[in-house]
């Protein structure tokens, strides 16, 4: 099973396209401080799945559709970003592994990560 790659800190220098690639797979925002999840603390806002991870990850970056995460991202927190890549499969693997990582937060802190639309 293939693994979270270490959180990189966005700052105005961080260039998702360079960093991730158009490589597919999944993807989670954390911030540096915990956020009391009913289970207990963590630190994981937002999850998603892209076929194209350095748009995605740029574009939420830049404008995402999620007002909470733009919330979280336009204040002074200090965001990271992580990755698991997909291999070659079809568009159903990538939300199979979205899923379970949405599940895996589930139930390791009580909801799925606070930014995830299903929270709103």
């Amino acid at each position: 099973m293939t693994r979270w790659t270490n959180p990189v800190f966005v700052d105005e220098k961080f260039d998702a396209k360079k960093k991730f690639g158009d490589r597919r797979g999944i993807y989670q925002f954390s911030i540096s401080r915990s956020i009391a999840y009913p289970k207990m603390a963590g630190k994981v806002i937002y999850i998603g799945k892209s076929g194209d991870l350095g748009i995605k990850i740029s574009d939420h970056l830049k404008k995402s559709d999620s007002k909470s995460l733009r919330a979280y991202i336009s204040s002074r927190n200090k965001i990271y970003v992580s990755v698991k890549r997909a291999p070659a499969k079809g568009s159903t693997y990538l939300k199979i592994m979205e899923t379970n990582a949405l599940n895996e937060h589930d139930s390791k802190y009580g909801m799925i990560p606070i930014c995830n639309k299903k929270n709103i």
